[in-house]
């Protein structure tokens, strides 16, 4: 690593129980040239073998465990309080680096001197062809619509381009921008909390962008939470993207988007609602909305510090792309055919109510 990227860059891979991927993400990082001074583990509370492999094969890198499961948006905002460099780039435990990732990323910072957040292209590592995704866009309804989302690694382009929303997969923050928006949502806990954040660094005029030379491969996910397509639907994983999802609509939404957008929102709820019975997550489904009315005040008190800080509007904030799902949410044809259907219905919706945000 160059003299001029140990000053500016630190990475902090966030790891929860990550004995199975902690190893083989920290040996790729010393490969792409990340020096241990310029290292961060930020442990969530492991109860796993992660510490013991961190004090027996990485005692020279800074190893921060909380002791206790706060949740990856509190793991990312003591990453960002820790490190003294410029730019902190967070990392997911279940990923490889390629060789030439810092070097890309690195690039990209230097490229997009006004930039905020510079995320890697995260590409599949089951076969290392299919891209995860390279950042993305806010839907209106509260989804980000994944930019290259399981697309060929040798169909897409390589220029850098700027992003709408982004993820924590391999995401370079500037510390200055995640401190002035207050960083991480806490009470999001995981899931959508990168989205939510990466979206209020947009709304207090922040730039995003992809460096997608820059490559990071994603694994298996956290037990319990991930999905990748097959067994069941993790009813955790369901409750908290439920949950979360309105929790961000209500929090930086404004009043008249919300009022504009409302039958598309209906419509859209009694499809998720649908889709919840039919993948036996039903009573997460409730418990997601008891949450929610429970914790109204909080809601409201964070939408209040959101607002504050806003420089940009809910039409440029927002768009109506394709509804990304992870493979396996919507199978068959005719229920891809459905979800085409409503992509267009709700793209005509929103170029219809555009105008009047």
């Amino acid at each position: 690593m160059s003299d001029s990227t140990s000053d500016r860059l630190t990475a902090a891979v966030i790891t929860y129980n990550s004995e199975a991927y902690v190893r083989n993400c920290l040996d790729s990082l010393r490969v792409a040239g990340l020096v241990e001074e310029n290292l961060l583990v930020v442990d969530d509370g492991s109860t796993d073998g992660t510490a013991t492999i961190m004090a027996k094969e990485f005692s020279g890198v800074r190893f921060l465990a909380d002791g206790k499961n706060r949740g990856h948006s509190h793991a990312c905002n003591r990453a960002i309080r820790e490190a003294v460099t410029p730019w902190v780039v967070l990392i997911d435990h279940d990923t490889e680096v390629h060789p030439d990732w810092l070097v890309e990323l690195s690039r990209g910072i230097e490229q997009r001197p006004e930039a905020a957040i510079v995320v890697a292209r995260t590409v599949f590592d089951f076969d290392r062809q299919t891209i995860h995704a390279d950042g993305g866009f806010a839907h209106f309804l509260g989804n980000m619509t994944l930019l290259n989302g399981f697309a060929p690694l040798a169909d897409a382009s390589n220029g850098m381009v700027e992003l709408g929303a982004a993820g924590t997969t391999s995401m370079a923050v500037n510390r200055d921008w995640a401190i002035r928006v207050g960083g991480f949502d806490e009470a999001f806990f995981i899931y959508l909390n990168d989205f939510e954040f990466s979206l209020r660094v947009r709304l207090a005029g922040g730039r995003l962008y992809c460096a997608p030379l820059s490559i990071i491969y994603h694994k298996g996910g956290t037990p319990d939470v991930s999905f990748r397509g097959k067994k069941d639907y993790p009813p955790r994983r369901a409750y908290l993207i439920l949950r979360n999802r309105w929790f961000l609509i209500l929090k930086l939404y404004r009043v008249k988007t919300l009022l504009l957008i409302s039958p598309a929102l209906l419509l859209y709820e009694g499809l998720l609602l649908f889709m919840a019975i039919r993948k036996g997550v039903w009573r997460e489904y409730g418990r997601a909305c008891l949450w929610l009315i429970r914790n109204f005040s909080l809601v409201r008190m964070h939408r209040q510090q959101a607002q504050g800080i806003r420089q940009l509007g809910d039409a440029e904030l927002l768009s109506a792309g394709p509804l990304t799902f992870v493979p396996g949410v919507v199978c068959g044809r005719f229920a891809q055919s459905c979800k085409s259907l409503m992509e267009g219905l709700f793209s005509l919706y929103w170029r219809g109510m555009g105008k009047f945000l």
